[in-house]
């Protein structure tokens, strides 16, 4: 029985090398019929497998290599520029305006009529004490005063009948002194009484506490029916209208700032909000602990800022030569930032790329990169390494970078 050895050999990267081979037996007229049934499928299969390696091979130096055509791209050259130096550090708003009211008298809390988060205008009542013992102080002066007006009122009609008698020589001029001596004490002591009684009763209006301020209650610190001591806060309040940012600034930055210099602050409240403050105060005594600086920035008339927001405050504390990299140059491959490099030949070369400070639409550039090299803006998805490419528009970074 006679053997047919078959070699299946493609051309790829195993060119060489038949890819696989199988030996066909040469049978009778029946038997070889049933054979090319069952040797068909076979077949088949075993050409597809070829084909499948062909595929997965690596073209070789001697093969033709298969390209897309050259696709054209917007270009930009990087540069070294100018760019600020900026310092962040973190901070709160807080309002400038800021009182914590307490009582001037010693007295139980008849009534407390505001709460938290409640917002009061200036000249509404907050809280009224107790007024028995005023009241109580006020009629005793009142009553001291009429004694001191009787006995002066005495002590005038003497001074009238010895200045009658002294004219017909019946009493002695030292009668009349002595006399006289005890109306002018007898006026002081009068004075004094009524000022009593002014006293007295000025202890009235401090029985019904109002805000001298408009603003919002923030925190209440008596109820009703406690006493109420002289200092003691009883209500704190806070006027919306004066809102600072109040931040701390290391030592190693605080000559650079000054007051009048203007800030950019973000609320992160605020979807990120970017308002433009001024540097209101600074404090010129730092912590001894953190060796940090009080720094406040008046931030405007900004709607929607509210006293205990979070915010970060950016100072510009001088100049920086970098490279700086358009936000449109950057992709994004195996999850790694990067950029397309149009090298000598016109082919597109990714290279990854270390950002720092970023700005709207810019980047710094720390590592990857160097000096007048051509980047690849907008680059798609189904650009990859080593395609062709044809620049186009290619301009060096505009002076847009310092003014972000």
């Amino acid at each position: 029985m006679a053997q047919t050895v078959i070699r299946v050999t493609l051309k790829g990267s195993l060119a060489s090398q038949p890819l696989f081979c199988f030996t066909v037996r040469q049978l009778p007229i029946k038997q070889e019929a049933d054979h090319v049934v069952r040797f068909k499928p076979f077949l088949f299969v075993m050409i597809c497998c070829a084909w499948m390696l062909l595929g997965c091979g690596a073209p070789t130096g001697n093969e033709a290599h298969l390209e897309s055509d050259p696709r054209a791209f917007s270009v930009e050259t990087v540069t070294k520029r100018s760019i600020p130096r900026v310092y962040e550090t973190p901070g709160t708003f807080v309002s400038d305006d800021r009182i914590q009211v307490a009582s001037r008298l010693a007295a139980f809390i008849r009534s407390v009529d505001v709460r938290e988060g409640q917002v009061v205008k200036r000249g509404d009542t907050l809280f009224r004490l107790d007024a028995a013992d005023v009241e109580g102080a006020v009629r005793q002066a009142e009553a001291a005063a009429a004694q001191a007006r009787s006995v002066f009122e005495d002590a005038n009609a003497d001074v009238g009948r010895f200045e009658r008698l002294y004219e017909t020589d019946s009493v002695a001029q030292t009668e009349l002194r002595q006399v006289q001596l005890a109306r002018d004490v007898a006026r002081d002591k009068l004075r004094q009484a009524e000022a009593g009684v002014t006293t007295a009763r000025s202890q009235r209006r401090y029985t019904t506490v109002t805000s001298p301020v408009s603003g919002v209650v923030i925190a209440r610190h008596k109820q009703s029916g406690d006493l109420a001591s002289p200092g003691q806060p009883i209500i704190t309040l806070e006027s919306q209208k004066a809102v600072l940012f109040d931040t701390y600034v290391a030592e190693s930055v605080i000559r650079f700032i000054n007051v009048g210099d203007l800030v950019e602050l973000h609320v992160d409240a605020l979807n990120d909000l970017a308002v433009t403050g001024e540097v209101l105060r600074i404090v010129p005594s730092g912590d001894v602990v953190t060796r940090r600086f009080q720094v406040k920035i008046a931030p405007g008339d900004e709607a929607g800022l509210l006293p205990g927001m979070f915010g970060r405050a950016a100072f510009r504390i001088g100049e920086d030569e970098a490279l700086v990299l358009p936000n449109a140059a950057i992709a994004l491959r195996g999850g790694l930032d990067g950029v397309f490099v149009v090298d000598t030949e016109t082919r597109a070369r990714f290279r990854m790329v270390r950002k720092g400070r970023q700005w709207q639409n810019r980047s710094e550039v720390i590592a990857g990169l160097q000096a007048d090299e051509t980047v690849i803006l907008n680059p798609d998805a189904s650009l990859r390494d080593g395609d062709r490419v044809i620049p186009k528009n290619d301009t060096h970074i505009s002076d847009e970078a310092e003014d972000e």
